[in-house]
């Protein structure tokens, strides 16, 4: 049946991948780590300075080599299940692909600061748009239902609709680099279909169950110190555990939708070759 199939190989089979795990939970603490050293540096001189916008370089490259080398992973996973994937070649093949995935970053990036400075409006919006009802629909419609579904418009916005467009769009970057930008057919036809979007939804799911795993807080009454460092960084690991989890999923439903993607027809008719004559002398008649 399909969905078994779907479940196994975009729900199952990529979380089965150690070598994977390992690679992803290494390359983030690097990253974390050199994080938090560039938070520590100074900026009274201007080798500090330097140094620090170098090392940002690092964070922002290694971030995205890491991010698109996933990417290219299960895309070559989904290309040939038979034979295992290297994570090396879609390392090496993602180097290429650097500048254009750092162009489709800061535009990401763009998009998400705008839809952020829409949750300035939280307390605003949704009270004045509510004022604007009829008086029969305020009386059907509450206050906070209005501020709920604005929270899930912004939700939306940001967990769904910026990364549907965009994620296909990096994974076609990731690996044909510059030239994705001008063979869009493929991400095209992936926006085009309704499982892609229904798929998306899976990192607003993953989202809330972070933000309520982190809301999971011992009684204050009760607890002690040393348990509520213990019980934070329990969180912090589950949380770490489930959004690479997610992302591992995310991957292999992109790859999977960009298969689909390719095998679709052009909408070309297959010319029909016209017959070649054959000449006179050639010919052979058929003798009864």
């Amino acid at each position: 049946m399909a969905i078994v199939r779907f479940i196994r190989t975009t729900l199952i089979d990529p979380l089965l991948d150690w070598r994977l795990w390992v690679l992803q939970i290494v390359g983030c603490s690097l990253l974390m780590a050199l994080f938090s050293w560039f938070l520590h540096l100074g900026d009274a001189f201007w080798w500090q300075l330097s140094f620090s916008a170098f090392l940002g370089l690092i964070i922002g490259g290694g971030s995205l080599l890491l991010a698109g080398g996933t990417l290219n992973y299960f895309l070559d996973r989904g290309r040939d299940p038979g034979k295992p994937a290297e994570f090396s070649a879609a390392l090496r093949r993602t180097v290429r692909s650097i500048l254009p995935l750092l162009l489709l970053a800061m535009v990401f990036y763009l998009f998400e600061s705008w839809i952020g400075k829409l949750e300035n409006y939280q307390y605003s919006f949704p009270g004045w748009l509510r004022s604007e009802f009829p008086a029969w629909l305020r009386r059907m419609i509450s206050e906070k239902a209005v501020d709920n579904l604005y929270g899930l418009f912004i939700g939306l916005l940001t967990w769904v609709i910026v990364p549907g467009i965009l994620l296909p769009l990096a994974q076609l970057l990731a690996d044909l680099g510059f030239r994705g930008f001008f063979t869009l057919r493929p991400w095209l036809r992936t926006l085009r279909r309704f499982r892609h979007w229904l798929f998306m939804l899976l990192p607003f799911v993953f989202a809330i169950l972070i933000f309520a795993l982190m809301d999971m807080t011992l009684n204050p009454t009760t607890a002690t110190l040393t348990g509520e460092k213990f019980w934070l960084g329990t969180r912090l690991l589950l949380a770490f555990a489930i959004s690479l989890a997610g992302w591992f999923i995310l991957c292999a439903g992109l790859a999977r939708g960009r298969m689909k993607a390719d095998a679709e027809p052009t909408g070309k008719a297959a010319t029909t070759p016209e017959p070649k004559p054959v000449p006179v002398g050639a010919a052979t008649a058929d003798v009864p």
